[in-house]
């Protein structure tokens, strides 16, 4: 927090010059990145743009969603991020945070209205995701929350073939439960 004001103290140009530099240019992706919510919510006050993209496409809130930062993903959302943005591949926030079993994260985007059918571009679901991780609590949360067990991926797979696949008895169990068929 102290280097965001110091950063911020020392005038905009040299400002602009120094987080050029720093994850992809925006500061605020790499407060998202690291859980730094005390930076993510000076620099919001500053005027930094809650939806500010890297060069990979990534918003803060779908860098914080990587690697669980729930705090941050809270405040990012309260500052209207926008919940369902894609990343250069079409990964979404809910995605990101089903892929490494965030529960609480995934929890926190489906309470502000994640889509929990967005597709990648390759046609992958939260749900696949997590049920390729073998998250359970994950599976189980995007199940509650309506998720397509049925719908299938540009090469033709579904959350229920990942799990056979990588032998996720719990999951498999899940998804049959839930309609999912072979």
């Amino acid at each position: 927090m102290e280097s965001v004001n110091k950063l911020l103290q020392l005038g905009f140009i040299t400002f602009f010059l120094i987080t050029l530099t720093a994850c992809a240019g925006n500061p605020l992706t790499y407060a998202a990145l690291t859980g730094d919510t005390d930076a993510i919510s000076t620099l919001l006050v500053k005027g930094v743009q809650v939806d500010t993209k890297d060069s990979y496409g990534n918003t803060p809130l779908i860098l914080a969603s990587i690697r669980g930062h729930t705090n941050a993903v809270n405040i990012l959302l309260d500052k209207g991020a926008n919940v369902n943005a894609k990343d250069y591949k079409g990964g979404t926030p809910l995605f990101m945070a089903s892929a490494g079993g965030h529960a609480e994260s995934v929890q926190a985007l489906l309470a502000k209205g994640a889509d929990v059918n967005l597709k990648t571009d390759y046609g992958a679901t939260a749900l696949m995701a997590a049920a390729k991780n073998g998250h359970t609590s994950v599976v189980q949360a995007l199940i509650a929350a309506r998720a397509d067990v049925k719908t299938r991926t540009n090469e033709g797979k579904t959350a229920l073939a990942y799990a056979l696949q990588l032998g996720y008895e719990q999951i498999i169990q899940l998804l049959r439960d839930a309609g999912a068929k072979e």
